[in-house]
């Protein structure tokens, strides 16, 4: 390993990306965070990275941060680090943990008998060159130091293999000593290349670890993101938790990306786990596959699961046409179904019934939870409603039988970065452009003009090119990229496009595919999320809609939102 490789890629990219896009540099990322371990207070629950947490809690160095638990890499190539550790004066060693009986065989390594498919030294390897190319993508202006490997087998004695391939391991003996030189091992996986003055690559690192850890969940990525499975909530998330089993009627409000999709799965995983018959009821199709692929079950966008009971009554023929239903049809079967849960003749078997953007919901929706939730039944909302649905953003309160006897507010932003938030809101309540744009908007909110009168092919073009420039920038994947139109699905430009150039695209609702754009309205991709969502269609946009819309688009994206449109289109925005 070279040292030019330990520095930050050059930031020619952004001069190669074609136009109209020019890239521009990250979001700063944050401050040193304090020494310490991270996680604090919650052990791992896998046996061997719980022993090296435990011996970290029991001794940690002065001046030594810890992170226990860092995904990665780009989407579907992603890498996981067990620990990582700065070391003062030295740099980063990241470290593998294997549990059992660890035994070295014919050049390779097995655990408990079997030989390992893969090497816990490539492992380290992968997860290190990852490491590096998630810093040199999210954070080109950081230098950072040497970056080294090491292992640890806490449950196989030292005697026989003090070092392997130039690695240094850490053993049962070492963890069991580990202040009195244990901990020390770690040192040898240095080389003692240069040690930056600058400590922002600490505050890089907790960044991408995730302030309270709470990784970035499965939902809107890729199925592979459900093996990160149990998050360690916040201590506001951890507040509502709590106060759950008190609650017959509960309502957890938030903005954009404050963790109440993932306080949902949280509850649900807790619940089913402990054989609580909890149906999960969301507004789109899109999110509820989202967590079905997490792994919540018994989730249903609410409307399909009426459709589900009204087909098992016989009200509605197996074999009907849904697809041309008009919206009078659809309510015409949500009163049917309403009537046959009042007269008793619907399911008995829910305990608990979750509800994700309940802000969505119309007055035929929340009769039918009405009439679900009669009696006993718990009934907890998850929602933001300054996101309510564009339709009946006049209506819809939440019916007097159904109000909660409590109401939480998270506050904490986990997605969608501060400066963005702030603009959005200011769109969706009107202020205009009294604050001037920040150098941390600038960022993370960039604007593509198009001529005036732009045609649809001229669009098109300026979104081919932000998408080129986008990739060229090396910065984010295909996958990483949500392509959002701010008209109806009836409207929207992108309805009849299969792809952007050579990309595919896939709708909010498919099953997740390596390489492609997620294209679709942002009305139906309420409640997923994106690194870069690229707005456009925003001619579409009606005064009686715009502000909301613009609200629920621009926080989706977690990292960069690309707004295309004319001059007099992007002044929505101020």
């Amino acid at each position: 390993m070279s040292t030019s490789e330990n520095q930050p890629a050059p930031p020619a990219a952004a001069e190669r990306a074609p136009a109209p896009y020019r890239a521009q540099n990250p979001i700063a990322p944050l401050g040193p965070p304090a020494e310490g371990l991270y996680p604090q207070g919650h052990a791992p629950d896998d046996r061997g990275e719980s022993a090296l947490w435990r011996a970290f809690r029991s001794f940690r160095p002065a001046g030594w941060t810890i992170w226990h638990h860092l995904v990665v890499g780009r989407s579907l190539d992603q890498a996981e680090i067990d620990f990582a550790v700065a070391v003062p004066g030295r740099g980063v060693v990241l470290v593998e943990v294997k549990a059992g009986q660890m035994v070295r065989r014919d050049g390779l390594w097995w655990q408990n008998g079997a030989a390992l498919e893969r090497q816990p030294g490539e492992q380290v390897e992968r997860a290190r060159r990852a490491l590096l190319q998630t810093l040199r993508r999210r954070f080109p202006g950081v230098y950072f130091p040497e970056i080294a490997v090491a292992l640890c087998f806490p449950e196989t004695s030292g005697a026989t293999y003090p070092q392997v391939a130039g690695l240094p391991i850490l053993f049962r003996e070492d963890l069991m000593w580990f202040e009195a030189g244990g901990h020390a091992r770690l040192m040898q996986a240095f080389t003692g290349r240069a040690y930056p003055t600058d400590r922002s690559f600490l505050g890089a690192l907790h960044a991408i670890w995730g302030p309270d850890w709470v990784p970035m969940p499965a939902l809107s990525r890729s199925p592979q993101r459900a093996e990160v499975a149990w998050r360690q909530l916040t201590p506001e998330q951890l507040t509502v938790l709590t106060c759950l089993d008190d609650s017959r009627r509960l309502l957890i409000e938030g903005p954009p990306g404050s963790g109440k999709t993932i306080l949902l799965m949280a509850l649900a995983e807790r619940l089913q786990s402990e054989g609580v018959q909890t149906l999960v009821l969301t507004f789109t199709r899109a999110i509820a596959a989202e967590l079905a692929r997490a792994g919540v079950r018994s989730v249903f966008p609410v409307r399909e699961w009426a459709l589900a009971q009204a087909r098992r009554a016989g009200v509605v023929a197996a074999d009907a046409p849904v697809e041309s239903w008009t919206a009078a049809d659809w309510g015409e079967m949500l009163t049917a179904v309403t009537a046959l849960l009042q007269g008793g003749g619907g399911p008995q078997k829910w305990e608990v019934v979750l509800v994700d953007e309940y802000q969505d919901l119309g007055p035929a929706d929340w009769a039918l939870l009405e009439a679900l939730v009669l009696g006993e039944l718990r009934l907890w909302l998850f929602g933001d409603d300054a996101q309510r649905a564009l339709w009946h953003a006049q209506g819809a309160e939440v019916p007097p039988a159904l109000r909660p006897g409590g109401v939480f507010r998270l506050h904490a932003g986990l997605r969608c970065p501060a400066a963005l938030l702030e603009r959005a809101q200011r769109v969706r309540g009107g202020a205009g452009g009294a604050a001037p744009v920040s150098a941390t908007e600038d960022a993370c909110l960039l604007r593509v003009t198009v001529p005036e009168g732009a045609d649809d092919a001229a669009r098109l073009a300026a979104l081919e090119g932000v998408v080129d420039g986008l990739l060229a920038e090396g910065v984010v994947a295909a996958d990483d990229i949500a392509v959002l139109s701010c008209g109806s699905l009836a409207s929207s430009r992108l309805r009849a496009l299969a792809a952007v150039g050579p990309r595919p695209l896939r709708r909010a609702d498919d099953d997740p595919r390596p390489g492609d754009l997620l294209a679709d309205t942002v009305l139906r991709a309420k409640g997923l999320e994106r690194p870069v969502v690229i707005l456009t269609d925003l001619d579409l946009l009606s005064p009686y809609n715009r502000a909301r819309l613009l609200y629920v688009g621009l926080t989706r994206a977690s990292w960069r939102c690309v707004v295309i449109g004319t001059a007099a289109e992007l002044a929505l925005l101020d």
